[in-house]
């Protein structure tokens, strides 16, 4: 679709690939950014706060998006920051699933 392309196209001028296996995942080359999408979510890692810095500021000025700066979920996942880094659990979805069938 043309969004996809048009993305795509923007992503990879400011020196993101497409990971293989995965349309809607791009890292840089030394892998200190990653960015997942899907549909109109996107989530937004890296090492080096300068380069995260540098990438939002061209997002905005290219597309309409909205930073949430520590996320606490995405797509139903909760995400979690700790002292190792990141933790991602479906907790809310297998406690609704558990309600919504009677199984507790």
């Amino acid at each position: 679709s043309k969004w996809y392309e048009t993305l795509t196209n923007f992503l990879n001028k400011q020196g993101l690939k497409q990971i293989i296996g995965e349309r809607c995942v791009f890292v840089s080359e030394n892998l200190d950014v990653i960015l997942a999408f899907h549909v109109d979510d996107g989530f937004l890692l890296s090492k080096n706060e300068n380069e995260k810095r540098k990438l939002l500021e061209v997002l905005e000025k290219e597309f309409k998006i909205t930073v949430v700066s520590n996320p606490q979920d995405f797509l139903g996942m909760q995400i979690c920051k700790n002292e190792n880094g990141l933790s991602v659990s479906q907790n809310r979805y297998v406690k609704d699933i558990i309600q919504k069938y009677k199984m507790n």
